[in-house]
């Protein structure tokens, strides 16, 4: 009688656990093949533990709008998963231990769940879906230059030709130079205009110029990039890089004029980022023209292999 009982006993622990072990299973099988990343999320200042596939998916969402076409998704996706790999295990003191961060000046731009809801409202679960699919759909996919990660950095939009990276950040990356990007003109705040008093302008260049003199010329000599940015520009008598001009007076890019009338200093920008790379907006419009991803990255990187 002990054993029958010992036996119902048992039998129904085992009934009771099945839901649970099917619910593992399936956890497991979700998860199946991606691999696990330690992540610094700096809103949180904690570390978390994130499957790379679905970190990607937070970053696409938050780098590229979710209204671009499937194929530029796919290309974002792929160009994020890259440039993700190229930086972990670099043990690097903005990561805090972490094989990457959450600080888009640093690695890449990311939203959670809870903020994408707060961005896209209903469209939530459209939209989430759609990114989901252009991760899957390239899943494990990276660029590759001589056996190694290539840096695939990448921009909003650039003014209608890309930037060759030793010319905004030095070193020579032959899959970085200046390409043709005629989508870029499309956007619609392709052209900003950013306007200083001369009190403002002057001290702006005072504080990082110290040396400058403003009894010689306001503009004097312009260096361009072959991408068309400025790559150095005179000012005052100090010789100042495009990229410098960028980050003091808050330009959107360095491709930019300068014009002075009645005491005023106005800038006008055309594109959005360093111009290095992959153009966002570039490559959406290769996609609505019927491009498929791997030549959107071609075309951007040149030189580089898509491997899996």
């Amino acid at each position: 009688m002990k054993v029958v009982c010992f036996v119902l006993a048992f039998l129904l622990i085992v009934f009771a656990l099945v839901p649970y072990m099917l619910t593992i299973c399936d956890n497991d099988k979700t998860d199946s093949g991606d691999v696990i990343i330690s992540l610094y999320n700096k809103k949180k200042d904690k570390i978390e533990n994130v499957g790379l596939e679905k970190y990607l998916v937070y970053v696409v969402s938050a780098e590229m709008p979710s209204s671009f076409s499937p194929e530029a998704l796919k290309a974002q996706a792929v160009a994020a998963r890259t440039y993700a790999l190229k930086k972990i295990n670099k043990n690097l003191p903005e990561h805090k231990k972490a094989d990457l961060c959450t600080d888009f000046a640093h690695c890449q731009a990311y939203s959670d769940d809870e903020e994408l809801k707060e961005k896209w409202g209903k469209s939530y679960g459209a939209n989430i879906k759609k990114v989901k699919q252009a991760v899957e759909q390239t899943k494990g996919e990276y660029l590759s230059y001589n056996g190694d990660y290539a840096i695939t950095v990448f921009h909003s939009c650039s003014n209608g030709f890309t930037e060759k990276a030793s010319e905004v950040w030095g070193g020579d990356y032959s899959y970085l130079k200046s390409v043709e990007s005629p989508g870029d003109y499309e956007k619609k705040d392709y052209i900003t205009k950013n306007k200083f008093t001369e009190s403002e302008f002057k001290k702006i260049i005072k504080d990082h110029f110290p040396d400058a003199d403003f009894s010689k010329s306001t503009i004097g000599d312009i260096c361009y990039t072959s991408g068309s940015n400025i790559k150095n520009i005179c000012i005052y008598g100090q010789k100042i890089s495009g990229n410098d001009m960028r980050k003091i007076f808050s330009l959107k890019s360095s491709a930019f004029s300068l014009d002075i009338k009645n005491k005023s200093f106005v800038f006008t920008v055309a594109g959005n980022g360093h111009g290095v790379g992959m153009s966002q907006y570039g490559a959406e419009k290769m996609a609505q023209n019927g491009k498929k991803y791997s030549d959107i990255l071609y075309h951007y990187y040149p030189g580089t292999k898509l491997l899996k």
